[in-house]
Protein backbone atom coordinates (compact mmCIF):
# COMPACT_ATOMS: atom_id res chain seq x y z
CA UNK A 1 0.00 0.00 0.00
CA UNK A 2 3.02 2.34 0.45
CA UNK A 3 3.29 3.52 -3.19
CA UNK A 4 -0.49 3.97 -3.35
CA UNK A 5 -0.50 5.93 -0.06
CA UNK A 6 2.35 8.17 -1.21
CA UNK A 7 0.38 9.02 -4.37
CA UNK A 8 -2.88 9.53 -2.44
CA UNK A 9 -1.60 11.71 0.47
CA UNK A 10 -3.42 13.26 2.09
CA UNK A 11 -5.97 10.35 2.44
CA UNK A 12 -9.61 11.14 2.65
CA UNK A 13 -10.75 11.58 6.21
CA UNK A 14 -13.62 9.09 6.02
CA UNK A 15 -11.66 6.34 4.32
CA UNK A 16 -11.82 3.97 7.26
CA UNK A 17 -15.50 4.54 7.87
CA UNK A 18 -16.24 4.08 4.18
CA UNK A 19 -14.28 0.83 4.11
CA UNK A 20 -16.13 -0.51 7.15
CA UNK A 21 -19.48 0.47 5.65
CA UNK A 22 -18.62 -1.20 2.35
CA UNK A 23 -17.49 -4.34 4.16
CA UNK A 24 -20.77 -4.53 6.04
CA UNK A 25 -22.71 -3.96 2.80
CA UNK A 26 -20.89 -6.83 1.07
CA UNK A 27 -21.58 -9.11 3.99
CA UNK A 28 -25.24 -8.09 3.95
CA UNK A 29 -25.48 -8.82 0.21
CA UNK A 30 -24.03 -12.25 0.76
CA UNK A 31 -26.61 -13.02 3.43
CA UNK A 32 -29.57 -11.92 1.29
CA UNK A 33 -28.71 -14.16 -1.66
CA UNK A 34 -28.49 -17.46 0.20
CA UNK A 35 -30.76 -20.33 -0.96
CA UNK A 36 -31.76 -23.68 0.49
CA UNK A 37 -33.37 -26.54 -1.46
CA UNK A 38 -35.50 -29.09 0.36
CA UNK A 39 -36.66 -32.26 -1.41
CA UNK A 40 -39.32 -34.40 0.16
CA UNK A 41 -40.28 -37.75 -1.30
CA UNK A 42 -43.80 -39.03 -0.67
CA UNK A 43 -44.96 -42.55 -1.47
CA UNK A 44 -48.42 -42.83 -2.99
CA UNK A 45 -50.50 -45.92 -2.63
CA UNK A 46 -52.25 -47.48 -5.63
CA UNK A 47 -56.01 -47.41 -6.15
CA UNK A 48 -56.33 -50.89 -4.73
CA UNK A 49 -54.25 -50.00 -1.69
CA UNK A 50 -51.17 -51.92 -2.89
CA UNK A 51 -47.91 -50.51 -4.08
CA UNK A 52 -47.42 -51.80 -7.63
CA UNK A 53 -44.28 -51.37 -9.67
CA UNK A 54 -44.25 -50.45 -13.35
CA UNK A 55 -43.12 -53.91 -14.37
CA UNK A 56 -45.87 -55.61 -12.41
CA UNK A 57 -48.46 -53.20 -13.77
CA UNK A 58 -47.27 -53.84 -17.32
CA UNK A 59 -47.52 -57.60 -16.83
CA UNK A 60 -51.01 -57.35 -15.37
CA UNK A 61 -52.23 -55.23 -18.29
CA UNK A 62 -50.68 -57.67 -20.78
CA UNK A 63 -52.31 -60.64 -19.03
CA UNK A 64 -55.69 -58.90 -19.08
CA UNK A 65 -55.40 -58.14 -22.80
CA UNK A 66 -54.37 -61.74 -23.55
CA UNK A 67 -57.36 -63.00 -21.58
CA UNK A 68 -59.75 -60.77 -23.53
CA UNK A 69 -58.19 -61.87 -26.83
CA UNK A 70 -58.61 -65.51 -25.84
CA UNK A 71 -62.28 -64.91 -24.97
CA UNK A 72 -62.84 -63.23 -28.33
CA UNK A 73 -61.16 -66.13 -30.15
CA UNK A 74 -63.46 -68.59 -28.36
CA UNK A 75 -66.54 -66.55 -29.34
CA UNK A 76 -65.40 -66.37 -32.97
CA UNK A 77 -64.70 -70.10 -32.97
CA UNK A 78 -68.21 -70.81 -31.67
CA UNK A 79 -69.64 -68.52 -34.33
CA UNK A 80 -67.70 -70.35 -37.05
CA UNK A 81 -69.05 -73.67 -35.77
CA UNK A 82 -72.61 -72.34 -35.89
CA UNK A 83 -72.08 -71.00 -39.40
CA UNK A 84 -70.64 -74.32 -40.51
CA UNK A 85 -73.87 -75.99 -39.34
CA UNK A 86 -76.06 -73.88 -41.63
CA UNK A 87 -75.89 -76.63 -44.25
CA UNK A 88 -78.29 -78.54 -42.00
CA UNK A 89 -80.90 -75.88 -42.70
CA UNK A 90 -80.33 -76.41 -46.42
CA UNK A 91 -80.87 -80.16 -46.00
CA UNK A 92 -83.98 -79.57 -43.91
CA UNK A 93 -85.45 -77.23 -46.55
CA UNK A 94 -84.60 -79.70 -49.33
CA UNK A 95 -86.25 -82.65 -47.54
CA UNK A 96 -89.30 -80.54 -46.68
CA UNK A 97 -89.70 -79.43 -50.30
CA UNK A 98 -89.34 -83.03 -51.52
CA UNK A 99 -92.00 -84.31 -49.10
CA UNK A 100 -94.46 -81.59 -50.09
CA UNK A 101 -93.65 -82.15 -53.77
CA UNK A 102 -94.52 -85.84 -53.51
CA UNK A 103 -97.56 -85.54 -51.23
CA UNK A 104 -99.35 -82.35 -52.27
CA UNK A 105 -100.03 -82.08 -55.99
CA UNK A 106 -100.86 -78.37 -55.70
CA UNK A 107 -97.64 -77.49 -53.86
CA UNK A 108 -95.48 -75.15 -56.00
CA UNK A 109 -97.36 -76.29 -59.10
CA UNK A 110 -97.50 -72.99 -60.97
CA UNK A 111 -94.80 -73.42 -63.66
CA UNK A 112 -95.40 -73.37 -67.43
CA UNK A 113 -92.88 -76.10 -68.17
CA UNK A 114 -91.86 -77.84 -71.38
CA UNK A 115 -94.33 -80.67 -70.77
CA UNK A 116 -97.08 -78.05 -70.36
CA UNK A 117 -96.26 -76.76 -73.87
CA UNK A 118 -96.29 -80.31 -75.22
CA UNK A 119 -99.78 -80.93 -73.81
CA UNK A 120 -101.05 -77.68 -75.30
CA UNK A 121 -99.53 -78.44 -78.73
CA UNK A 122 -101.06 -81.92 -78.68
CA UNK A 123 -104.52 -80.48 -77.96
CA UNK A 124 -104.13 -77.99 -80.77
CA UNK A 125 -103.37 -80.81 -83.22
CA UNK A 126 -106.45 -82.70 -82.01
CA UNK A 127 -108.58 -79.60 -82.54
CA UNK A 128 -109.41 -79.19 -78.85
CA UNK A 129 -109.32 -76.02 -76.80
CA UNK A 130 -105.82 -74.91 -75.80
CA UNK A 131 -104.55 -72.53 -73.13
CA UNK A 132 -101.50 -70.88 -74.68
CA UNK A 133 -101.07 -68.00 -74.98
CA UNK A 134 -102.41 -67.29 -71.52
CA UNK A 135 -104.61 -64.32 -70.66
CA UNK A 136 -103.26 -61.39 -68.68
CA UNK A 137 -105.20 -62.37 -65.57
CA UNK A 138 -103.83 -65.93 -65.84
CA UNK A 139 -100.23 -64.80 -66.28
CA UNK A 140 -100.33 -63.15 -62.87
CA UNK A 141 -100.79 -66.56 -61.17
CA UNK A 142 -98.18 -68.64 -63.01
CA UNK A 143 -94.41 -68.61 -63.54
CA UNK A 144 -92.54 -68.95 -66.81
CA UNK A 145 -89.21 -70.56 -65.78
CA UNK A 146 -87.25 -69.31 -68.78
CA UNK A 147 -88.12 -65.65 -68.35
CA UNK A 148 -85.18 -63.60 -66.98
CA UNK A 149 -87.45 -61.25 -65.04
CA UNK A 150 -89.08 -61.51 -61.63
CA UNK A 151 -92.73 -62.33 -62.14
CA UNK A 152 -95.81 -61.32 -60.16
CA UNK A 153 -96.02 -64.59 -58.21
CA UNK A 154 -92.39 -64.36 -57.17
CA UNK A 155 -92.62 -60.70 -56.25
CA UNK A 156 -94.27 -61.48 -52.89
CA UNK A 157 -91.26 -63.50 -51.68
CA UNK A 158 -88.85 -60.89 -53.02
CA UNK A 159 -90.65 -58.06 -51.21
CA UNK A 160 -90.72 -60.06 -47.98
CA UNK A 161 -86.99 -60.77 -48.15
CA UNK A 162 -86.23 -57.14 -48.97
CA UNK A 163 -88.28 -56.05 -45.97
CA UNK A 164 -86.29 -58.45 -43.79
CA UNK A 165 -83.03 -56.93 -45.00
CA UNK A 166 -84.37 -53.39 -44.65
CA UNK A 167 -83.34 -53.03 -40.94
CA UNK A 168 -79.73 -53.83 -41.85
CA UNK A 169 -79.77 -51.26 -44.65
CA UNK A 170 -81.39 -48.64 -42.41
CA UNK A 171 -78.83 -49.29 -39.65
CA UNK A 172 -75.99 -48.92 -42.14
CA UNK A 173 -77.48 -45.70 -43.49
CA UNK A 174 -77.97 -44.29 -39.98
CA UNK A 175 -74.37 -45.14 -39.07
CA UNK A 176 -73.07 -43.41 -42.19
CA UNK A 177 -75.18 -40.33 -41.46
CA UNK A 178 -73.94 -40.27 -37.85
CA UNK A 179 -70.36 -40.68 -39.05
CA UNK A 180 -70.79 -37.74 -41.43
CA UNK A 181 -72.44 -35.64 -38.68
CA UNK A 182 -69.70 -36.36 -36.13
CA UNK A 183 -66.99 -35.69 -38.70
CA UNK A 184 -68.62 -32.35 -39.58
CA UNK A 185 -68.89 -31.37 -35.90
CA UNK A 186 -65.31 -32.30 -35.03
CA UNK A 187 -63.94 -30.72 -38.19
CA UNK A 188 -65.77 -27.49 -37.36
CA UNK A 189 -64.33 -27.59 -33.84
CA UNK A 190 -60.85 -28.20 -35.23
CA UNK A 191 -61.04 -25.27 -37.65
CA UNK A 192 -62.78 -22.70 -35.43
CA UNK A 193 -61.50 -23.55 -31.93
CA UNK A 194 -57.81 -22.91 -32.49
CA UNK A 195 -56.27 -20.78 -29.74
CA UNK A 196 -52.71 -19.47 -29.56
CA UNK A 197 -51.10 -18.03 -26.42
CA UNK A 198 -48.08 -15.67 -26.48
CA UNK A 199 -46.23 -14.91 -23.22
CA UNK A 200 -43.41 -12.34 -23.27
CA UNK A 201 -41.41 -10.78 -20.41
CA UNK A 202 -38.25 -8.71 -20.08
CA UNK A 203 -36.02 -8.14 -17.04
CA UNK A 204 -33.46 -5.36 -16.93
CA UNK A 205 -31.44 -4.53 -13.79
CA UNK A 206 -28.82 -1.77 -13.94
CA UNK A 207 -27.07 -0.12 -11.00
CA UNK A 208 -25.31 3.14 -11.85
CA UNK A 209 -22.68 4.49 -9.49
CA UNK A 210 -21.45 7.98 -10.18
CA UNK A 211 -18.32 9.67 -9.00
CA UNK A 212 -14.60 9.26 -9.49
CA UNK A 213 -13.53 8.39 -5.98
CA UNK A 214 -12.04 5.12 -4.87
CA UNK A 215 -15.31 3.97 -3.32
CA UNK A 216 -17.25 4.79 -6.51
CA UNK A 217 -14.85 2.76 -8.61
CA UNK A 218 -14.96 -0.08 -6.11
CA UNK A 219 -18.74 -0.08 -6.11
CA UNK A 220 -18.86 -0.06 -9.91
CA UNK A 221 -16.65 -3.11 -9.97
CA UNK A 222 -18.58 -5.01 -7.29
CA UNK A 223 -22.21 -3.97 -7.51
CA UNK A 224 -21.96 -3.52 -11.26
CA UNK A 225 -21.70 -7.29 -11.56
CA UNK A 226 -25.36 -7.44 -10.54
CA UNK A 227 -26.43 -5.72 -13.74
CA UNK A 228 -28.50 -8.26 -15.68
CA UNK A 229 -30.76 -8.13 -18.67
CA UNK A 230 -33.05 -10.96 -19.92
CA UNK A 231 -36.03 -11.35 -22.28
CA UNK A 232 -38.50 -14.22 -22.50
CA UNK A 233 -40.86 -15.02 -25.40
CA UNK A 234 -43.07 -18.12 -25.20
CA UNK A 235 -45.74 -19.20 -27.72
CA UNK A 236 -48.20 -22.03 -27.15
CA UNK A 237 -51.46 -23.27 -28.72
CA UNK A 238 -54.14 -25.93 -28.21
CA UNK A 239 -53.39 -27.96 -31.33
CA UNK A 240 -52.68 -31.08 -29.31
CA UNK A 241 -56.03 -30.85 -27.54
CA UNK A 242 -58.11 -30.33 -30.69
CA UNK A 243 -59.79 -33.35 -32.36
CA UNK A 244 -58.32 -34.61 -35.60
CA UNK A 245 -61.23 -36.29 -37.43
CA UNK A 246 -60.69 -38.52 -40.45
CA UNK A 247 -63.58 -38.64 -42.92
CA UNK A 248 -64.55 -41.70 -44.92
CA UNK A 249 -63.51 -41.65 -48.55
CA UNK A 250 -65.20 -43.33 -51.50
CA UNK A 251 -63.36 -46.61 -50.91
CA UNK A 252 -64.54 -46.74 -47.30
CA UNK A 253 -68.14 -46.16 -48.37
CA UNK A 254 -67.79 -48.83 -51.03
CA UNK A 255 -66.47 -51.34 -48.49
CA UNK A 256 -69.37 -50.50 -46.17
CA UNK A 257 -72.13 -50.71 -48.76
CA UNK A 258 -70.76 -53.62 -50.80
CA UNK A 259 -72.02 -56.32 -48.37
CA UNK A 260 -75.42 -54.58 -48.21
CA UNK A 261 -75.56 -54.47 -52.00
CA UNK A 262 -74.68 -58.17 -52.14
CA UNK A 263 -77.49 -58.87 -49.68
CA UNK A 264 -80.02 -57.01 -51.85
CA UNK A 265 -78.69 -58.78 -54.95
CA UNK A 266 -79.09 -62.17 -53.27
CA UNK A 267 -82.68 -61.26 -52.34
CA UNK A 268 -83.38 -60.53 -56.00
CA UNK A 269 -81.61 -63.60 -57.37
CA UNK A 270 -83.16 -65.93 -54.83
CA UNK A 271 -86.38 -65.85 -56.87
CA UNK A 272 -84.50 -67.52 -59.73
CA UNK A 273 -82.88 -70.06 -57.41
CA UNK A 274 -86.35 -71.15 -56.22
CA UNK A 275 -87.13 -72.25 -59.77
CA UNK A 276 -84.26 -74.74 -59.62
CA UNK A 277 -85.98 -76.65 -56.82
CA UNK A 278 -88.74 -77.81 -59.13
CA UNK A 279 -86.22 -78.63 -61.89
CA UNK A 280 -84.19 -80.83 -59.53
CA UNK A 281 -87.29 -82.55 -58.14
CA UNK A 282 -88.61 -83.14 -61.69
CA UNK A 283 -85.27 -84.71 -62.68
CA UNK A 284 -85.45 -87.29 -59.88
CA UNK A 285 -89.24 -87.83 -60.04
CA UNK A 286 -90.24 -87.55 -63.73
CA UNK A 287 -93.52 -89.50 -63.41
CA UNK A 288 -94.65 -87.35 -60.52
CA UNK A 289 -93.78 -84.23 -62.52
CA UNK A 290 -95.96 -85.37 -65.43
CA UNK A 291 -98.92 -85.95 -63.12
CA UNK A 292 -98.46 -82.52 -61.54
CA UNK A 293 -98.23 -80.73 -64.90
CA UNK A 294 -101.29 -82.61 -66.21
CA UNK A 295 -103.26 -81.65 -63.10
CA UNK A 296 -102.16 -78.02 -63.41
CA UNK A 297 -103.16 -77.91 -67.08
CA UNK A 298 -106.62 -79.35 -66.39
CA UNK A 299 -107.10 -76.96 -63.48
CA UNK A 300 -106.26 -73.92 -65.63
CA UNK A 301 -108.59 -75.24 -68.33
CA UNK A 302 -111.50 -75.57 -65.91
CA UNK A 303 -110.84 -72.11 -64.48
CA UNK A 304 -110.86 -70.58 -67.94
CA UNK A 305 -114.20 -72.18 -68.78
CA UNK A 306 -115.81 -70.52 -65.75
CA UNK A 307 -113.55 -67.48 -65.72
CA UNK A 308 -116.29 -65.02 -66.73
CA UNK A 309 -118.71 -66.24 -64.08
CA UNK A 310 -116.11 -66.30 -61.34
CA UNK A 311 -114.87 -62.79 -62.13
CA UNK A 312 -118.27 -61.27 -62.86
CA UNK A 313 -118.77 -59.95 -59.29
CA UNK A 314 -115.32 -58.31 -59.20
CA UNK A 315 -115.81 -56.87 -62.68
CA UNK A 316 -119.17 -55.38 -61.70
CA UNK A 317 -117.72 -53.75 -58.60
CA UNK A 318 -114.88 -52.21 -60.58
CA UNK A 319 -117.28 -51.05 -63.30
CA UNK A 320 -119.48 -49.36 -60.71
CA UNK A 321 -116.47 -47.49 -59.28
CA UNK A 322 -115.47 -46.37 -62.77
CA UNK A 323 -119.03 -45.24 -63.55
CA UNK A 324 -119.05 -42.79 -60.64
CA UNK A 325 -118.23 -39.18 -61.54
CA UNK A 326 -114.77 -38.00 -60.62
CA UNK A 327 -114.20 -35.54 -57.85
CA UNK A 328 -113.64 -31.98 -59.04
CA UNK A 329 -110.15 -31.86 -57.58
CA UNK A 330 -109.20 -35.16 -59.25
CA UNK A 331 -110.62 -34.00 -62.56
CA UNK A 332 -108.71 -30.71 -62.27
CA UNK A 333 -105.44 -32.54 -61.55
CA UNK A 334 -106.07 -34.86 -64.51
CA UNK A 335 -106.49 -31.92 -66.89
CA UNK A 336 -103.80 -29.61 -65.52
CA UNK A 337 -101.03 -32.04 -64.48
CA UNK A 338 -99.82 -34.30 -67.30
CA UNK A 339 -97.50 -36.03 -64.85
CA UNK A 340 -100.47 -37.29 -62.77
CA UNK A 341 -102.49 -38.53 -65.71
CA UNK A 342 -100.72 -41.88 -65.65
CA UNK A 343 -101.86 -42.47 -62.05
CA UNK A 344 -105.38 -41.09 -62.57
CA UNK A 345 -106.17 -43.11 -65.66
CA UNK A 346 -108.95 -45.63 -65.58
CA UNK A 347 -107.91 -49.26 -65.59
CA UNK A 348 -109.15 -52.44 -67.19
CA UNK A 349 -111.81 -54.04 -64.99
CA UNK A 350 -110.32 -57.50 -65.68
CA UNK A 351 -106.52 -57.20 -65.55
CA UNK A 352 -106.14 -53.67 -64.11
CA UNK A 353 -104.03 -52.47 -67.05
CA UNK A 354 -103.93 -48.70 -67.58
CA UNK A 355 -106.31 -47.22 -70.14
CA UNK A 356 -104.76 -46.63 -73.56
CA UNK A 357 -105.85 -45.69 -77.05
CA UNK A 358 -106.57 -49.37 -77.80
CA UNK A 359 -108.81 -49.84 -74.76
CA UNK A 360 -112.52 -50.53 -75.25
CA UNK A 361 -115.18 -48.67 -73.29
CA UNK A 362 -118.56 -50.34 -72.91
CA UNK A 363 -121.20 -48.34 -74.80
CA UNK A 364 -124.13 -49.54 -72.71
CA UNK A 365 -125.85 -46.63 -70.93
CA UNK A 366 -124.81 -46.31 -67.31
CA UNK A 367 -121.90 -48.80 -67.61
CA UNK A 368 -118.73 -47.25 -69.07
CA UNK A 369 -116.50 -50.20 -68.05
CA UNK A 370 -112.99 -50.11 -69.55
CA UNK A 371 -111.41 -53.21 -71.13
CA UNK A 372 -108.00 -53.61 -72.70
CA UNK A 373 -107.91 -55.07 -76.21
CA UNK A 374 -106.93 -58.60 -75.16
CA UNK A 375 -109.42 -58.81 -72.27
CA UNK A 376 -112.24 -57.56 -74.49
CA UNK A 377 -111.49 -60.40 -76.91
CA UNK A 378 -111.29 -62.88 -74.02
CA UNK A 379 -114.71 -61.71 -72.85
CA UNK A 380 -116.08 -62.58 -76.31
CA UNK A 381 -116.83 -58.86 -76.74
CA UNK A 382 -119.48 -58.98 -74.05
CA UNK A 383 -119.38 -56.83 -70.93
CA UNK A 384 -119.96 -59.04 -67.86
CA UNK A 385 -120.96 -55.95 -65.87
CA UNK A 386 -124.06 -55.20 -67.94
CA UNK A 387 -124.73 -58.53 -69.73
CA UNK A 388 -127.35 -60.79 -68.10
CA UNK A 389 -126.00 -63.83 -66.30
CA UNK A 390 -127.86 -66.25 -68.59
CA UNK A 391 -125.92 -65.04 -71.62
CA UNK A 392 -122.60 -65.75 -69.85
CA UNK A 393 -123.18 -69.51 -69.84
CA UNK A 394 -120.11 -71.66 -70.11
CA UNK A 395 -121.77 -73.59 -72.96
CA UNK A 396 -120.95 -70.70 -75.20
CA UNK A 397 -117.26 -71.34 -74.61
CA UNK A 398 -117.13 -75.12 -74.84
CA UNK A 399 -118.75 -77.61 -77.17
CA UNK A 400 -118.14 -80.79 -75.20
CA UNK A 401 -117.01 -81.96 -71.85
CA UNK A 402 -113.86 -83.41 -73.42
CA UNK A 403 -112.41 -79.94 -73.67
CA UNK A 404 -112.51 -79.54 -69.92
CA UNK A 405 -110.16 -82.43 -69.17
CA UNK A 406 -107.09 -83.89 -70.67
CA UNK A 407 -106.27 -87.60 -70.43
CA UNK A 408 -102.79 -88.92 -71.04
Amino acid sequence: MEPWCQNRIPVEGNFGQTYDSLNQSMQGLGGEFSAQIKIKKEKQTALLGINVSKTQLREEVRDYVDYQVAQLDRALGLLRILLSCTFLLVFQAAFSYTDNYLQDIRFDNIYISTYFHQIDDRRKKLGKRSLLPLRKAEKATVIFPCKPTIQATEMKNVIRELLESLPVLMLLLILCVLDWAFYTIFDTINRHSFLQYTFSSSHHLEVKVGGDSMLARLLRKTIGALNTSSELLMESNNTVCLPKPMGMNSQDYMKAFLPAGMLVLLCLTQAFSYRLRRVIAAFYFPKREKKRVLFFYNELLRKRLVFTKLRRTVIMQRAQRQGRPRHRLVDLCYRCCPFLRHFLRRRCVVCQASESSESWVCQSPGCGAVYCASCWIDMRKKCPACTPRDELSSSAYSNSSDDANYAE
